[in-house]
């Protein structure tokens, strides 16, 4: 249905596009105007302009006592010119492709050079002003009727952020008359387009300094019916001009019809008249020059109003659909630089939140739950989120609508999960547009009051202003989202946590942790004359087990029969059901029973391995992984990371780290719910975040007193698990069994055995334990994660294996083993990245035709 309406959306706009090319076109201007005449001298500026400028002259030519050169606002307007041509010579450009340059070029080019007098309207006043600054001996005097385009009274009153609203106003009417079956209704929309020229006449920044240089007559004309930005504009245009004079026309509003005004062709004409013969006319009071010399002054910035007005709102009230606390933070700073009023703002961003997050409910209780398992709701709303979005209304109630309005990030669950649970309709829109009226106008209030003082401060700064700003809005948004979060007991241990893990460097991402590793891998690598020769370790895995080595390959170097192996498998790919077949098939072959390990063949850091429990999970997991899986036995107890080298020329091989791995787990007090115990333990704070996602359908579970809940059952730092150094379990009997595990597998040399075992004891006398993995070139002595280890030991640790790693594989190359060269490491990156993002198979005939479809054990 949904392609069909496109389909038809696409004809009727095709048809539509046709209909206007048929069409004979509207003339510009009516049969009675002269024929526009090109310049005949190109412009300096020529290489910018994209045809070539035309002027059409009105009046008489030879007895006319004065030449006039108007400059319309976006197109003439036949009353101003039927008035200024009956007694004056009158030219009008078409400024759609015209700059200042390019007028200048062209009134030299047309053959007189009398001076003219220059009328600038509207948008137009800026070109007036630089043609009269920079081209004095083509002006003899200069009006400007109703200016526009000072920066601080234009728009939001910043020229960066007026000039971005400007071209997406372009790109909406461009997207509404290009994309929409409109047949000619929408061409109108052009006129609200600003042509090219009257944006690069002059710019904004530019005006005030071709003011300040205007030498000769000037005048300001303005309305008294015309709103407050107009007078402001005007004044603005007078200030800085110092000898010219402001003419307010009594009972005229100039800026919505100049052509209509009453008194208007009377007070220009007067004017062109007087200047020619004024000697005066260009001085100026000691007062109004010392005026014009200072700087905007911020409190004479009217709020915007009309048009205007009901754009700006619409624009914030759209913006709250994107961010709803930054939108209102803006409002606040638009009121504190007096371009809204607080309650237009309030109100605006106010109808913005309610209609959005009226959507939301809609949007659950419209598409249900089934929806959630699609796209787009499963963006905003997963699973675990509904399940507690659930629990709290069944604890709290509506009343949890109005706390999730202070509790950042619990809105658009709250909401979603109120109409998917089907809560009434009146019931909701009481209680969240209480809580949006009691939170916008405190926060557009807060932003106001805290940067009234800021944007006084930040236009000081001159061009650094922009971005100045933005940073303040940035930090104030930031600022309340901490105090937000402060407020409820999560928040506090969030941040906390946060704070921790940016001081604990175990915590650190990689790009910050390894810089340095990374320097002393390319110092052994020009020491070695190879920047790969590591690669040369582990002959028997790819690149030495740099990325992408194969999982059940290595398990099966080792010896599947092994006793210390674990029954594994790698599942064909194909469809689902399938794969759980095989599963029961390989669970039956070994005589076993669930749990089950399951894992990305290729994964690393304990990335996507679950265990699982039952049929259901596993298909569940097969679902959402279709890449190469592994399936193994479960292996219960302790689990521990072994480091184990060996130089190729020497008999025996060493235990360089021992790590143990100690799961994180909360005992219940039969008070407090999980999402307590996991905020208030001394280590699972650090993992908040990964914990609470992880446990988020339980997290409003009340734990019987004493009972354990373990929060992570994968033996990996980086989903929570404490690592210890483990160094004391380290005895003869340990390191013989692992020495003669390595030599079963020929070519291992380097590399990093993950354990599991019933005791610690079993684990130092050498027997009774299962390895679960082993990892090649790249993996780590994770004993450096133990938390009483510093910085310094851990780079001491990770440095002296890279050099066992360098070593190895120097004395493997020099026995005639080839390292990997760096475009083979890049590949296997860009494979192992790719293999991540498999898609799901489709067919049997895909299971069939998959190299990798192995029987059970294999």
């Amino acid at each position: 249905m949904t392609a069909r309406i496109a389909l038809l959306w696409v004809a009727l706009t095709l048809l539509s596009h046709a209909w206007g090319l048929l069409r004979p076109p509207a003339p510009p201007h009516s049969a009675e105007d002269p024929v526009p005449q090109q310049c005949a001298q190109a412009p300096s500026t020529a290489a910018r302009q994209t045809s070539p400028i035309t002027m059409r002259s009105y009046g008489p030519a030879t007895d006319a006592p004065r030449l006039l050169l108007l400059l319309p606002n976006f197109s003439a307007n036949k009353a101003l010119i039927s008035g200024l041509s009956r007694e004056h010579h009158l030219r009008v450009p078409d400024l759609m492709h015209a700059d200042v340059d390019a007028l200048a070029g062209c009134l030299r080019g047309r053959g007189s050079m009398d001076p003219s007098h220059v009328i600038g309207v509207g948008q137009a006043a800026p070109l007036a002003a630089a043609l009269a600054a920079h081209h004095p001996d083509l002006v003899r005097s200069v009006q400007w009727v109703s200016p526009r385009g000072i920066a601080e009274l234009e728009g939001v009153g910043e020229y960066h952020l007026n000039e971005a609203a400007r071209i997406a106003q372009h790109w909406i009417l461009t997207a509404l008359r290009l994309g929409t079956p409109h047949f000619g209704a929408l061409d109108g929309l052009s006129r609200y387009d600003v042509p090219s020229s009257l944006r690069t006449a002059a710019t904004p920044r530019a005006l005030p300094d071709n003011l300040r240089a205007i030498a000769m007559p000037a005048q300001v004309l303005v309305g008294a019916l015309d709103d407050a930005r107009s007078h402001a504009r005007a004044d603005e245009y007078s200030r800085l001009v110092a000898h010219s004079e402001r003419i307010i026309l009594d009972a005229a509003s100039v800026a919505s019809s100049p052509g209509k005004t009453p008194g208007l062709i009377a007070a220009l004409r007067e004017f062109v008249d007087a200047s020619a013969t004024a000697p005066d006319a260009t001085r100026a009071t000691p007062d109004r020059q010392q005026a014009a010399t200072a700087p905007f002054d911020w409190a004479n910035v009217p709020p915007v109003n009309g048009q205007q007005l009901l754009a700006l709102l619409l624009l914030l009230m759209l913006a709250t659909y994107v961010t709803e606390d930054l939108t209102c933070i803006t409002a606040g700073l638009l009121v504190a630089r007096g371009v809204l009023g607080f309650w237009p703002a309030t109100l605006a961003c106010l109808l913005g939140i309610f209609t959005g997050d009226l959507a939301l409910y809609f949007l659950g209780r419209a598409l249900g739950r089934p929806a959630l398992r699609r796209r787009p709701l499963r963006w905003l709303l997963t699973p675990a989120q509904l399940a507690r979005s659930e629990a709290w209304f069944d604890r709290r109630g509506a009343a949890v609508i109005i706390l999730s309005r202070f509790v950042p990030g619990s809105r658009v669950p709250c909401y979603v999960a109120a109409g998917v649970l089907g809560m009434p309709f009146w019931r909701f829109t009481a209680f969240f547009a209480l809580a949006a009226a009691l939170w916008t106008p405190l926060l557009v209030a807060l932003a106001w009051l805290v940067g009234e003082r800021a944007v006084r401060w930040l236009e000081m700064w001159g061009v650094w202003g922009i971005p100045l700003t933005l940073g303040a809005v940035l930090l104030l948004y930031l600022t309340i989202r901490t105090i937000t979060g402060l407020s409820t007991h999560r928040g506090r241990r969030l941040l906390y946590a946060a704070w921790q893990r940016r001081l604990r460097w175990e915590f650190w991402p990689p790009w910050l942790f390894y810089p340095p590793i990374v320097l002393y891998i390319l110092v052994l690598g020009i020491r070695h004359r190879g920047l790969t020769v590591f690669t040369a370790a582990n002959p028997a895995m790819p690149a030495g087990g740099f990325v992408g080595e194969s999982k059940v390959a290595i398990l099966g170097g080792l010896g599947l029969d092994h006793p210390h192996a674990l029954p594994a498998a790698l599942l064909p790919q194909g469809e689902p059901t399938a794969r759980v077949a095989f599963v029961e098939q390989f669970v039956e072959q070994h005589g076993l029973g669930y749990p089950l390990v399951l894992k990305p063949d290729a994964g690393e850091r304990g990335r996507e391995v679950a265990i699982v429990r039952d049929a259901p999970a596993v298909l569940a997991y097969l679902a959402e992984h279709p890449q190469p899986t592994l399936v193994q036995a479960f292996a219960p107890g302790h689990e521990y990371g072994v480091f184990y080298y060996r130089h190729p020329d020497e008999a025996e091989g060493r235990i360089l780290a021992i790590t143990d791995k100690r799961p994180v787990h909360v005992t219940g007090d039969g008070h407090r719910p999980l999402e307590s115990l996991i905020l208030d333990h001394p280590r699972a704070v650090f993992m908040a975040p990964h914990f609470l996602k992880v446990h988020a359908a339980r997290l409003d579970e009340v734990p019987a007193a004493g009972e354990e809940i373990p929060l992570v059952e994968v033996g990996t730092h980086c989903l929570g698990c404490l690592f210890l150094d483990g160094k004391a379990m380290q005895t003869p009997a340990l390191a013989q069994a692992i020495d003669q595990l390595s030599r079963r597998y020929d070519g291992f040399y380097f590399g990093r055995y993950d354990i599991r075992t019933p005791s610690s004891e079993d684990f130092a006398e050498g027997h009774n334990f299962k390895v679960i993995e082993l990892n090649g070139v790249t993996s780590e002595a994770t004993s450096i994660y133990d938390p009483g280890n510093s910085l310094l030991e851990a780079y001491r640790v990770l440095m002296h294996q890279w050099r066992l790693a360098f070593e190895i594989g120097a004395a493997n190359r020099a026995r005639g083993i080839r390292p990997s060269s760096i475009g083979e490491l890049l590949a296997m990156l860009r494979a192992a990245r790719a293999a991540a993002r498999v898609p799901p198979a489709s067919s049997d005939a895909e299971d069939r035709r998959d190299p990798l479809h192995q029987p059970p054990g294999a």
